[in-house]
């Protein structure tokens, strides 16, 4: 399950904490949405998720190189 946590400060800023179930560039296209609709991005921190290759979409042929 794909999951989101966020914060909005007393100053209006909207951090976005958490995100679980999503990993390398699908993380970037689960939270545009609210990117979108809150305005520009001014700071973006990759956790070890990001960095994880998404095994799912590899086919085994590639998996054994």
């Amino acid at each position: 399950m794909k999951e989101m946590k966020i914060k909005i400060l007393p100053t209006g800023e909207v951090k976005i904490l958490d995100i679980k179930g999503v990993q390398g560039q699908e993380c970037i296209e689960f939270t545009k949405f609210i990117e979108d609709s809150l305005g520009e991005v001014t700071h973006r921190e990759f956790t070890e998720e990001y960095y994880k290759e998404n095994y799912s979409n590899i086919s085994e042929k590639e998996k054994q190189f």
